[in-house]
């Protein structure tokens, strides 16, 4: 208990420093079927890491995507409301014609 509350003082620390490094060398032994190739473990983080790399752009390009279907949806609405105040001129035009048939 006393080294995990001294060298480990949160969660986030605990799950970079055991379980991701655990998760690679799981990773890299379950891949190549090796134990202790530094070359290619190496290797096998250079891959991880371009797969970041590539999961990070496309979680942009879904951030952009979702940023731009806000904006569309946000200027429907702006067009509906013109859409309305359109059919209530409409509206009244047709009310003021009959009036002015009926005079």
């Amino acid at each position: 208990r006393t080294y995990f509350e001294t060298n480990y003082k949160t969660s986030r620390k605990v799950v970079e420093d055991l379980l991701i490094e655990e998760i690679i060398q799981k990773s890299f032994n379950n891949r190549l079927g090796v134990d202790n190739d530094e070359g290619k473990m190496a290797q096998t983080l250079m891959d991880i890491k371009d797969k970041l790399l590539e999961l990070s752009k496309k979680h942009a390009r879904i951030s952009g995507y979702d940023s731009q279907m806000a904006a569309l949806e946000n200027f429907a609405e702006y067009v509906g409301t013109f859409l309305e105040v359109y059919e209530k001129k409409d509206a009244l035009e047709k009310q003021l014609f009959e009036l002015l048939l009926a005079c």
